[in-house]
């Protein structure tokens, strides 16, 4: 610690106030010295900080009755190299060296001066102060009475200090031997490392770089909360995306977080996720006023679009001018253009995950605003006294003024459009093996081009899930997930009252997954589970209005089951060869009841070609057939490399 900060500290405390001590007792002969600083700690609320690596071996012998643990410290250890300080509750051990924790007599600082230090500076100065020392303390993990040998799992949750919110992408490593790892979607990390003292680096694009000095008995958590890093404006350069394509397995996969979306310009002042993906490579949008995207020349409706796990089948909103997701909501975004993991299926061009977020642990806070077309707002609070968190956001339009200005002449002079939107979060950890997550989801549109004709649009989408997420131990861990999706749109008109009609069509479906991470040692990392989705859907039906004489029409509701079991593993051969395989094996069961009709041979199906009409019950037609998946990468150096599907 140089002379800056051991002046600092020495005005610091010179111009704090006193706390007194509480007085303990202890009896410990040949004890070493850790347990004492933890005895301290936990009896008295006090911090000792002394530096890692110089202490851990030292033993000593002390015995005293209702004393401060100032004395008891320097009865312990005296006779020793180490000297020890003491400031409102707080010791400092060094080695050879003393802090000074007051001023000399003759040392005066004046009200003034004081008032005149900036006070940004001084509270940087000590949270600098305060990193500095937790990375300096020594995190015992395990039962230091029974030791273990060999490799020992390590795991635990990274998350926001400001927030609580979970760090997805987090890498944590050892330098020797260099051993290392990622956290997940949800923030969390297991890794395997020697019985031992061990000094754990934590290191992201958006983090303040930290270090733990950790020593591992046996297996055990350790939890960690890190910093937002602040970037000065100026020259940026853009690294981690390069390597990643080298390094990965995958192929083909873009990770957005909302922070970078709401970075790119925007159009009505409304950062829009889908906009952003379609200017990715490899992916086209549909029209110049439209929010679907093709990818690598697939169709539009050959791409899975996820919220949160549920299923959203008309991500727009407005004839496409807005996607259907709230940006203050979301968190961050996967796109997968190829390299499609084992555990997604159903399409077979693109899958884009997004996922919400779960809301501030620490405080309330809210923000909104109001743009030309849309306005918008959003709360989140933690809640179970900070043991959980949600968020809440809407939308609403009021787009109706854009199409006034529309001249008389045009059809769309009188139309009316607009919309609204509702999504919010929920999560509850219960205990550190067990965590519930709770998401829904809102759509409304309407819009008419002109209303004198009596004709309407509606579509809305619903959609609904709950998770468990429980770690069944440090290598495993099952992610179980239950839900409801709906989406309809309708089409009416009402001019003419003795015709007035609705036209509707409804997809339902429900659904539950289980999804299992088996981390068995630094090289493996496995994905299996099971699917089942319940499919209900109604292609039309055709139905008076009011007191029209439309004769109501349905076509018959179409019901299936669509189940999958799948199995991968990402597999690091050597540190530049590594492989990602696996298989999935679905299952779509068409069921009843239904009826359908035979038709004649060698003619198209038509009414006239009719030969019988069946009535089915159960599963009448079933179809199914396995998935392989599979890619390997070799690195040739740290800035080339070969991948492979």
């Amino acid at each position: 610690m140089n002379r800056i900060i051991y002046l600092s500290i020495i005005i610091f405390l010179s111009v704090a106030p006193v706390v007194a001590q509480q007085r303990i007792s202890v009896n410990m002969e040949q004890q070493p010295v850790i347990r004492l600083f933890e005895m301290i700690e936990q009896q008295t609320g006090a911090r000792i900080h002394c530096t890692p690596g110089e202490a851990d071996t030292l033993k000593v012998t002390v015995k005293a009755v209702n004393r401060e643990p100032l004395y008891i410290l320097r009865e312990a250890l005296q006779g020793t190299p180490y000297q020890v300080a003491e400031y409102q509750n707080v010791f400092f051990i060094l080695k050879n060296r003393e802090i000074i924790t007051s001023l000399p007599e003759q040392y005066y600082i004046t009200e003034t001066y004081m008032e005149e230090i900036d006070e940004m500076a001084m509270k940087s100065l000590l949270a600098e102060e305060e990193q500095k020392v937790t990375e300096q303390k020594l995190y015992e993990i395990g039962n230091a009475k029974a030791p273990k040998k060999g490799m020992i799992t390590l795991s635990g949750n990274i998350t926001n200090i400001k927030t609580g919110e979970p760090l997805v992408g987090i890498t944590l490593f050892i330098a020797d031997p260099l051993i290392g790892t990622t956290t997940d979607g949800f923030g969390y990390y297991s890794i395997q490392l020697p019985a031992g003292r061990h000094e754990l680096h934590f290191r992201g694009l958006e983090v303040k770089e930290t270090q733990r000095q950790v020593m591992l008995y046996s297996e055990g958590t350790l939890n960690v909360e890190l910093e937002e890093k602040i970037f000065a404006l100026s020259e940026v350069v853009v690294l981690g995306a390069k390597q990643n394509n080298i390094k990965s397995t995958s192929i083909g996969v873009e990770y957005l977080k909302m922070k970078d979306i709401k970075n790119i310009p925007t159009a009505f002042g409304e950062a829009d996720i889908l906009r952003v993906v379609m200017a990715l490579p490899g992916v086209k949008a549909v029209g110049e006023i439209s929010s679907g995207f093709n990818v690598r020349g697939g169709a539009t409706d050959q791409n899975l679009i996820l919220y949160n796990g549920n299923t959203i089948y008309n991500p727009t909103h407005l004839f496409g001018m807005f996607s259907a997701f709230n940006p203050d909501v979301v968190s961050d975004m996967e796109l997968y253009k190829s390299s499609i993991p084992v555990k997604y299926g159903g399409r077979i061009s693109s899958v884009l995950d997004i996922n919400s977020r779960e809301g501030n642990k620490k405080n309330f806070q809210g923000s909104g605003s109001l743009g030309l077309l849309t306005s918008r707002l959003n709360i989140e609070a933690p809640i179970f006294q900070k043991k959980g968190s949600f968020v809440l956001g809407g939308r609403t339009t009021y787009s109706d003024w854009l199409l006034k200005k529309i001249p008389e002449k045009f059809e769309f002079s009188n139309g009316t459009a607009g919309f609204y939107d509702l999504s919010g979060s929920l999560v509850y950890e219960i205990n550190e093996q067990n965590k519930l997550f709770m998401s829904s989801y809102f759509s409304n549109d309407h819009f008419s081009f002109n209303r004198e004709n009596g004709e309407e649009y509606r579509y809305r989408n619903l959609n609904a899930s709950a998770k468990w997420r429980q770690v069944i131990n440090p290598q495993l861990i099952n992610l179980v997930t239950a839900g409801y999706d709906h989406y309809d749109n309708q089409f009416g008109r009402s001019q003419n009252e003795w015709e007035a009609f609705t036209l509707t069509y409804k997809i339902n479906q429900v659904f539950l997954k289980s999804d299992v991470s088996w981390f068995p040692d630094n090289d493996h990392t496995v994905s299996m589970g099971l699917s089942a989705i319940f499919y209900n859907f109604s292609p039309g039906d055709y139905l008076q209005s009011g007191h029209s004489w439309v004769m109501d029409d349905r076509i018959q509701h179409e019901k299936a089951l669509e189940t999958a079991l799948y199995f991968g593993d990402d597999w690091k051969i050597t540190p530049e060869f590594s492989v990602s395989g696996g298989l999935r094996y679905s299952m779509f069961n068409v069921l009843g009841p239904r009826d359908y009709y035979k038709y004649e041979k060698g003619r198209l199906p038509s009414l006239t070609s009719i030969t019988d009409s069946i009535s089915a019950t159960g599963i009448f037609k079933t179809y199914h057939f396995p998935e392989m998946r599979i890619s390997a990468r070799y690195a040739f150096s740290d800035d080339v490399g070969f991948l492979k599907v």
